[in-house]
């Protein structure tokens, strides 16, 4: 006679060693941390500060001095951002469920990474300057929330590369190094962050060539490192942002390209908007914010960039950062250009202030970028992030800590909630980041 044996199924939730998933953070810990906790700052008022810009002036020939003004340059750090990751947990479940085997740890780990992953995709965001501008909820004061405007004073307006062709060779990168010191070297170093799925293809290129000792560590790390004059430090990142071009960007050659009809001032001094016509007819998406174009070649004439000390013609054609959306009205299109810090834009007068060697006129071209991946180029620790303390929970535990990945800094609060029974971990942070638009430069991959 067989016996059955009724055995009853039990299941266990055992831990495991699997490592949390981390992104490829670099661009927060490579910021420059000078404002970090800028509300220390004596005077100091309020969420904003105004960095001091370089000032700027032109020498004048002989020797009969004549007076230039000092003019203060400056540009804003306003902290606006904030995000929490919020746990709660019954009081039966904290004790039977997650005291067991570090489970805190592991749960208090992951959030931790989740938030300093929402931060340094925000401050990736300046890149194509589409950090957004958050404000008070009308309808609960306690919460941030995105205005629908974007901090368009930050983030580059020259660029490198048109996001149609492959950016995957040393020489190409350290051609765009190039291009940017002709205009002026701002000393120091440079940091260049790479979507890191390119950059197999540049170190490719690089073990193709006959430079053993480079090769060597090249091809031991499978990083691109640190080489160039200056010196340049590459970093390889998964979250910078995706540009979506407007309609013009997109479309095929020679549609992509703006004709010129008028500016805004003729006289040269700051020229913001330029009326033009375009072949994409009647279409709201026309340009959108953060959109980048550069002046082509029409009879043979190219608008120029200068230096910024000298004011000599470079090579580098005059490019220019779409400051927002704009729609064509027919063939009509009237556009907002920044081609300088402080939102300003093409200045051909003489002056401290110039930066391109001839007028624009009607009939120039501006051909416009199409939707692309985007790196970036920073000199001279021009990326700010500040990252102020926040006040303790008082009289609930809560003490401060920091991402070592990241080097996000955040408050961790713990609270009891008396005759509720649960508790609640929260994890928050609020930030600041900027980028000086003229120590930058956004580089164009293909989608």
């Amino acid at each position: 006679m067989t016996t059955v044996n009724y055995l009853q199924a039990v299941q266990t939730y055992q831990p495991c060693e699997l490592a949390v998933f981390q992104n490829a953070n670099c661009i927060v810990s490579t910021a420059n941390t000078q404002f970090e906790n800028f509300q220390d700052i004596a005077l100091n008022l309020g969420s904003t500060i105004n960095m001091e810009l370089t000032y700027r002036f032109e020498a004048a020939d002989g020797l009969l001095a004549i007076d230039q003004p000092i003019t203060q340059r400056l540009h804003p750090l306003t902290v606006d951002q904030a995000a929490h990751v919020s746990i709660e947990l019954t009081n039966p479940e904290k004790i039977f469920n997650l005291d067991k085997d570090r489970y805190m740890d592991k749960i208090g780990r992951s959030a931790s990474i989740a938030l300093a992953a929402k931060v340094e995709s925000n401050v990736a965001l300046n890149a194509n300057s589409h950090v957004p501008v958050m404000v008070v909820d009308p309808t609960d004061s306690r919460r941030w929330i995105p205005s629908g405007a974007l901090r368009t004073e930050s983030g580059p307006y020259m660029f490198f590369g048109d996001g149609a062709t492959a950016i995957n060779s040393y020489q190409q990168l350290q051609q765009m190094i190039e291009d940017f010191v002709e205009i002026g070297n701002p000393g120091g170093e440079f940091n260049v962050y790479l979507p890191n799925v390119e950059v197999p293809a540049v170190i490719g290129s690089g073990l193709a060539q006959f430079v053993p000792h480079r090769n060597e560590e090249t091809a031991q790390s499978w990083t691109i490192g640190d080489f160039g004059t200056p010196l340049v430090h590459y970093y390889k990142s998964n979250v910078l942002p995706v540009h979506f071009a407007g309609s013009i960007g997109n479309a095929v050659a020679p549609n992509n390209v703006l004709t010129v009809v008028s500016v805004n001032d003729v006289t040269g001094q700051n020229v913001t908007e330029i009326v033009c016509t375009t072949t994409v007819t009647d279409d709201a998406d026309a340009i959108k914010s953060g959109d980048l174009g550069s002046f082509v070649a029409v009879s043979g004439v190219t608008p120029h960039f200068t230096t910024r000390n000298g004011k000599v013609a470079t090579s580098q054609p005059v490019q220019v950062r779409f400051k927002s959306d704009a729609a064509s009205v027919s063939t009509a299109i009237t556009v907002s250009v920044i081609c300088d810090d402080e939102q300003k834009g093409i200045c051909w007068a003489a002056g401290a202030n110039r930066n391109c060697d001839m007028p624009i006129v009607a009939g120039m071209k501006i051909q416009v970028m199409k939707s692309h991946k985007c790196g970036l180029l920073v000199s001279n620790k021009a990326l700010y992030i500040a990252m102020p303390r926040l006040p303790a929970q008082s009289p609930f535990d809560s003490h401060s800590e920091s991402d070592p990945e990241t080097g996000v800094a955040m408050r961790l609060a713990y609270a009891t909630i008396p005759g509720q029974n649960f508790q609640r971990v929260i994890h928050d942070c609020i930030w600041a980041s900027t980028l000086v638009p003229s120590y930058a430069k956004r580089i164009l991959f293909p989608l």
